[in-house]
This record gives C-alpha cells, sequence and structure tokens, in this order.
C-alpha cells in the first residue's frame, strides 16, 4: 500500500474513532452527571390558580428533597426512552409522589415527573449553574385546570448509603 493511501486511512480512522467518542459525550450530556447520582432540594412556589383540591391536593406535591440516578432497572424505559430514575429522598407531608423520572432536553433543560399514571406534576427546567430552575405544572386525567408554580432545583450532596 503505497504511504499516502496509507495515510488517508489512518486520518479516516482517527476521524471516525473522534467522532464517535464526541458523539458518546454530547449522547451522555454533561460529563460523568448522566453516569452519577446527583440530589436536589426541590423548592416549590405557591400554584396559581389557587384550587381547593380536597384530597386531590396530595398529587400536587413534589418530593423535598430527590435523588436522580441512571435508570439501571429500565422501570422508565418502556414509557420514557433515555429517562433517569428519580426517587424521593424526603417527602413533603402529605405527597403520594415517591418515585418520577427526569428527562434531559436539548438546551440545557429538563423535564421531572411525578406521576399516578394519571395526574401528577412536571417540572420544566433548565440548568443555571449547578441549579435548575423554571415552572411546576398540574396535569389531570379529567376536566380540571392547569396550575403553575415557579420552582427550582438545588443542588445538594446525597445522604451517604
Amino acid at each position: 500500500m503505497n504511504s499516502k493511501r496509507s495515510t488517508a486511512i489512518r486520518s479516516a480512522q482517527l476521524g471516525v474513532i473522534t467522532a464517535l467518542s464526541i458523539s458518546a459525550s454530547v449522547g451522555a450530556g454533561a460529563g460523568s452527571t448522566q453516569r452519577r447520582t446527583q440530589c436536589y432540594d426541590i423548592d416549590l412556589g405557591a400554584w396559581a390558580p389557587r384550587m381547593k383540591l380536597g384530597e386531590d391536593s396530595a398529587l400536587i406535591l413534589p418530593p423535598r428533597r430527590i435523588s436522580v440516578a441512571p435508570n439501571e432497572t429500565g422501570a422508565w424505559r418502556p414509557i420514557v426512552e433515555f429517562a433517569r430514575d428519580v426517587r424521593a429522598i424526603e417527602n413533603r407531608p402529605g405527597s403520594k409522589h415517591h418515585r418520577g423520572y427526569w428527562r434531559t432536553l436539548p438546551d440545557d433543560s429538563a423535564e421531572v415527573v411525578f406521576t399516578t399514571g394519571f395526574s401528577g406534576v412536571r417540572l420544566s427546567v433548565h440548568r443555571v449553574g449547578a441549579n435548575w430552575r423554571g415552572v411546576g405544572e398540574t396535569f389531570w386525567d379529567f376536566d380540571r385546570p392547569t396550575q403553575r408554580a415557579q420552582v427550582a432545583l438545588v443542588y445538594t450532596t446525597c445522604p451517604s448509603k
């Protein structure tokens, strides 16, 4: 094989390896953060419009503190592709939500969902440094107005196991 052709093949191989490496790191999100557990305190503002929900108010209360980990069990895979597993570390009094999912979206944003399978709360957030800020929104399996509240996910250290 001549040296020009050999050099061209090596350059092409190096280009493919580089492209695959870049693709893998972009697909994984912000480096190793997609592969390790992170914890956040959820600060929730007041819901608007204000409504008397009775027992249903438990469905719109996300946990107070959560862990976000790789979805190793595959529990959310049939429902949401590439979802990360969210678990309550500390729940709010009356909340029904102990698990949820985190879906990373383009432009440093994410969707965090807590649901009974019918009703619940969706947090649409964008990254601000180590934290996330955005809006929480209720959803129902029947006709009821959507409520919205400001929300912040504040990075915190995870409890030791």
